[in-house]
């Protein structure tokens, strides 16, 4: 069998793509598809000059996504591309049965990357800390005091995806604000932290949920409390809302299990 496999607009793909996402058996969050996905390299491969799937790879040349039409060639391809591109880390979600199979065959270490959340438990928004709080949609008017905290957070803000997509942090800012995508806690003039609500059109009926915390206000409720509303506006919108954080990110997994949220699935990085 020859593999031929080469770099591709990931519009020539795309259908594939959509194909690998319907044998999830969870949903994808906005932050790994729409952002660090999105911004990598997409592969197409070819068996015998017929092609047959795809596979990404971000810019340190760590497998992200491997697709093939034909599962039955899954093991044979999947080694050889390891092999003949020289890649020795991926990262591969549980969510993602025959790929993260792949990837735990060939390992020979496995370390949990990102806890994949989803709602299961209802909690009330209380924050008792801290009074005379109110929460609202960001206006363009929030700008730049909600840069501070895009820029300095260490919670749901990649910045390398940020640069990916966007003209830098203030340009990300500015559109997650006009799409009525950003929200702000704010008291006083003050932004006690922000959270973001994204409807997600490709896997309805979910929505993705995140908050930053100023760091004057972190461990005193705020970030559970960002989420709870987050959670409030899906379900007052019939939407189920979904979350992942690092997992070294103890502040942000403590605020979000909190929050109601449980992780039944990891994102894991594989060596090979």
């Amino acid at each position: 069998m020859k593999i031929y496999c080469e770099k591709v607009s990931p519009d020539v793909v795309a259908q594939m793509q959509q194909d690998y996402l319907a044998t999830l058996t969870a949903p994808q969050d906005a932050y790994w598809q729409e952002g660090l996905i999105a911004a990598s390299d997409h592969l197409e491969i070819r068996l015998d000059g017929r092609r047959a799937g795809y596979f990404v790879l971000d810019s340190q040349n760590q497998l992200m996504q491997f697709h093939l039409a034909e599962m039955q060639d899954g093991p044979n391809v999947f080694q050889q591309v390891l092999k003949s591109l020289g890649i020795k880390t991926a990262l591969a979600a549980s969510i993602e049965p025959f790929y993260f199979c792949l990837c735990l065959d060939l390992q020979h270490m496995a370390q949990v990357h990102t806890y994949l959340f989803s709602d299961h438990s209802k909690r009330e928004p209380v924050l008792t800390t801290i009074s005379g709080h109110r929460f609202r949609k960001a206006s363009i008017d929030d700008l730049a005091k909600v840069l501070p905290l895009l820029t300095g957070g260490d919670e749901f803000v990649d910045l390398e995806t940020v640069e990916a997509h966007f003209d830098g942090p203030a340009d990300y800012a500015k559109m997650v604000i006009e799409a009525g995508i950003l929200h702000v806690l704010e008291k006083d003039g003050e932004i006690l932290g922000t959270g973001e609500f994204r409807e997600r059109k490709t896997w309805v009926p979910y929505a993705d949920v995140g908050m930053i915390v100023n760091k004057k206000y972190r461990r005193m409720g705020v970030g559970t409390y960002l989420l709870a509303l987050l959670k409030q506006k899906a379900e007052q919108q019939g939407l189920k809302p979904i979350c992942s954080c690092e997992a070294g990110n103890v502040g942000s997994r403590k605020a979000v299990e909190n929050a109601g949220f449980i992780a039944n699935h990891r994102v894991v990085k594989f060596s090979f």
